[in-house]
Formats: structure tokens, sequence, C-alpha cells
């Protein structure tokens, strides 16, 4: 799996209720965004840098779709925390 960790500068700073809304409206369009297995929106405290942590099935799915951006860190995930969830073998 690759996390992709992505942030921009906003035009104007927003309060969290307009991002909100702002990701609400946005949120459908990454349903069927393939490889993407979770999405999670990001607002900085002061409202002028937004953003999303994306996790993805492959390097390539995430190339395809966060290639564009340009403040882009694209992660392995060697152990997420549903991993730690499950028990391990003895």
């Amino acid at each position: 799996m690759i996390t992709a960790l992505v942030q921009f500068k906003l035009p104007k700073p927003v309060t969290m209720e307009q991002a909100r809304g702002i990701f609400l409206g946005t949120a459908p369009k990454y349903r069927d965004t393939p490889g993407l297995i979770r999405k999670y929106y990001l607002l900085s405290q002061d409202g002028s840098t937004a953003g999303g942590v994306y996790l993805w099935k492959s390097l390539e799915d995430a190339a395809l779709s966060v290639g564009a951006f340009q403040e882009c860190d694209g992660l392995s995930d060697p152990l997420s925390h549903g991993s730690l969830m499950s028990k391990a073998p003895p």
C-alpha cells in the first residue's frame, strides 16, 4: 500500500464549517477512483492550507491520480493500524 500526503495553500482561509461543505461536495468524485482505498480531508488550524491523506493499493494507482499535485509525498505503508488489531500468530 501507498500513503500519499497532499497539501495546498488556499486562495483565502476558510472556516472548518466552510471546508466541511466544500469537502462534502467533492467527496463523491473519489468513490470510484481505481485503487483508492481511503481518503482523509485535512485543514490547517488557521484555515489557510487544505489537503488530503490518500491510501492507495499501489504506487501505480497513486501516480495516476495524485501525480498532478504540486506538493505530494508518497510513502510506503508497511504496517497499518488495522494490522495491529489482529492477533499475531504464536
